[in-house]
């Protein structure tokens, strides 16, 4: 077999006897603490971990207390008062989350939920499929009010041609438009895109 096995690194007795008298320090003190009384600056972090583990010198862990909790793990429709908006959960926990039926704000201001572990889904799009069936191609949900509102009933189909007619450079500004206005917006555009698509037949 090619190339050479690592050779195991050689201590004193005096330095096992430290490294485990010292194993519940920190990695870092335990080595800067090590190589400034034994002058062993040929030995890494990594050197001082792999002896302890080897010799099952623990650290003095031994995990969470009974009874403890995850701080962000809510049950299935149990939703807090502040616990999914927006920055609220720390980006670094939120991907520990994975829970089914958790919810969260997405940064564009939806709701999403997680349809199986490590799965999630604009939770609109979600309830109106249970409701109505699977979207239609070339068909786009957009909102009638408030985009974190995902019941079916704030959420109306139209062709994927509508939207940019609504609120592209050149539409409507719907989605900034007062809500006595939108249902307006909304027939007008539908007229005209009909039009069009009549047109082009």
């Amino acid at each position: 077999m090619s190339g050479s096995r690592r050779s195991r690194v050689k201590y004193t007795k005096d330095e096992l006897d430290f490294v485990e008298q010292h194993c519940q320090m920190l990695r870092s003190d335990m080595h800067a603490e090590f190589v400034k009384r034994f002058g062993r600056c040929d030995i890494s972090i990594r050197n001082l971990d792999e002896l302890r583990k080897r010799n099952r010198w623990l650290t003095g862990r031994t995990g969470p207390p009974p009874g403890w909790k995850p701080r962000y793990k809510f049950p299935v429709g149990h939703r807090p008062a502040n616990a999914f908006k927006v920055g609220n959960i720390p980006k670094h926990k939120f991907k520990r989350i994975r829970e089914i039926g958790f919810e969260f704000l997405t940064k564009d201001g939806y709701t999403a939920i997680y349809i199986a572990p490590k799965h999630f889904v604009p939770k609109h799009r979600y309830l109106w499929e249970q409701k109505y069936g699977a979207i239609p191609a070339g068909y786009f949900l957009k909102c009638k009010g408030d985009r974190a509102d995902s019941d079916p009933s704030n959420w109306e189909l139209i062709p994927r041609g509508l939207i940019s007619m609504l609120d592209g450079p050149q539409g409507r500004g719907y989605s900034r438009a007062p809500a006595e206005l939108k249902p307006i917006i909304m027939a007008v555009t539908r007229l005209e895109h009909t039009l069009k698509e009549r047109k082009r037949r």
